[in-house]
């Protein structure tokens, strides 16, 4: 096994070692540091942390690699598609860096995440993925990752640290439909259809509003009902027929509203509800 070898299956199984940081608000808690800060929908609680891999040979051909001392960059920072927010960390020097040391995430200029990396071989990286690092907005965001926050690598360049980049994450936004379901020639049903038409999957169920706002007279009445709908992927459709059968002379008034709980984080939350009268 050659030296570079032997260096990556050092680090990669050392064990992680404690920093010195600011503590952080802890997502659903009171800390003694700040207020309660609220758990981003769909909040899992880990920060992934993957192993010590090569840089890219078509990546180190555009770099300026230092040759006598480590030098910490981050790079590939964005959303995923899951709304997480991903960094590369890169030592880019043929020295490696030995001793532990953090990556501070920022989201619209606050601090939302600190990870640990316990040093990397020469030209390697490590990729990162935070769900913490993302508060579950919808809105263009400003995204911030500054390795080595704490000072603690000597580099043979510190002013290369930071990554910066705005970006809109990916989001859900779900809109419903009322449509006329013929049932034979003379009679029809309420149709109800229910459309993801954003870039992210709800990840989690909502609950559809449905309810007949006017009947003429005569005709019998359709209680309002409640219709669970399990996690929706983008571009996806649900459809369910709601209340009874009415002649096709017989118009009825029907209001719809899809997450009428607020439980899904939407990129336009005005879309929501509708209203029609049918056939």
């Amino acid at each position: 096994m050659n030296t570079m070898a032997l260096t990556f299956a050092a680090l990669a199984s050392a064990a992680t070692l404690s920093l010195a940081a600011d503590p952080l608000p802890v997502a659903g808690k009171t800390t003694a540091g700040g207020p309660r800060v609220p758990v981003p929908q769909g909040h899992i609680d880990v920060t992934y942390v993957g192993p010590v891999e090569p840089i890219p040979k078509k990546e180190i051909a555009g770099l300026k690699v230092s040759q006598e001392k480590p030098d910490l960059m981050v790079s590939g920072l964005g959303f995923t598609a899951e709304g997480k927010v991903r960094y590369y960390v890169q030592n880019i020097s043929k020295m490696a860096v030995s001793q532990p040391f953090v990556v501070d995430v920022h989201y619209n200029g606050q601090r939302r995440d600190t990870v640990k990396h316990n040093g990397l071989p020469p030209l390697s990286q490590q990729r990162v993925e935070s769900a913490l690092a993302n508060p579950g907005g919808c809105a263009e965001a400003q995204l911030r990752a500054l390795a080595d926050s704490q000072q603690v690598v000597p580099e043979a360049n510190e002013s290369n640290n930071a990554q910066t980049r705005s970006q809109v994450p990916s989001c859900a936004d779900l809109v419903v439909r009322i449509a006329k379901d013929d049932v034979g020639s003379l009679k029809y049903k309420a149709k109800v259809t229910v459309t993801n038409q954003g870039t992210r999957a709800t990840g989690r169920h909502f609950m559809v509003l449905v309810r007949e706002s006017s009947v003429p007279v005569g005709v019998i009445a359709t209680p309002p009902t409640d219709k669970r709908i399990e996690d929706l992927g983008p571009g996806k459709s649900t459809s369910f027929s709601y209340g009874g059968e009415h002649f096709k002379t017989t118009t009825v008034g029907y209001h719809a509203n899809v997450d009428r709980f607020d439980d899904v984080r939407e990129s336009n939350e005005t879309n929501n509800d509708v209203r029609k009268s049918l056939p």
